[in-house]
């Protein structure tokens, strides 16, 4: 979890969603930040390309307000990866990943239907 080390990160949770017309699952990362922290959208993309392997970058980026746990405090992902990335059932604020611009972009209902349509690579 080498995005742990990133500024301000609290905790976070990788896991893969799909993303329509690719193989395989894309990455994902529920970010917590430190209370009082907020997120460089384009420096968290610096750090991540820096520190990880370009298959290992997450494709998606989630700010959440909280981590749910399991009894034996290992996060609990089924929810997160059941809601994916779609800005109509997630109200946190979510960030893709736009190589061209060299940041994460939020990931607004435009962005997410250009993603269904095929227009926005990965």
């Amino acid at each position: 979890e080498l995005l742990a080390g990133f500024d301000g990160v609290h905790m976070v949770s990788v896991y893969g969603v799909e993303i329509p017309g690719t193989e395989g699952r894309a990455g994902m990362a529920a970010l917590l930040m430190e209370e009082g922290r907020t997120l460089d959208p384009a420096a968290l993309y610096r750090y991540a390309v820096e520190h990880l392997a370009v298959y290992a970058v997450p494709a998606f980026v989630r700010l959440v307000r909280e981590m749910d746990v399991t009894g034996t405090f290992k996060l609990r992902k089924t929810d997160l990866q059941a809601q994916a990335y779609d800005p109509a059932r997630v109200d946190d604020t979510m960030y893709y990943l736009d190589r061209e611009r060299g940041t994460y972009t939020v990931l607004d209902a435009d962005a997410y239907r250009r993603m269904q349509a095929g227009e926005v690579r990965f």
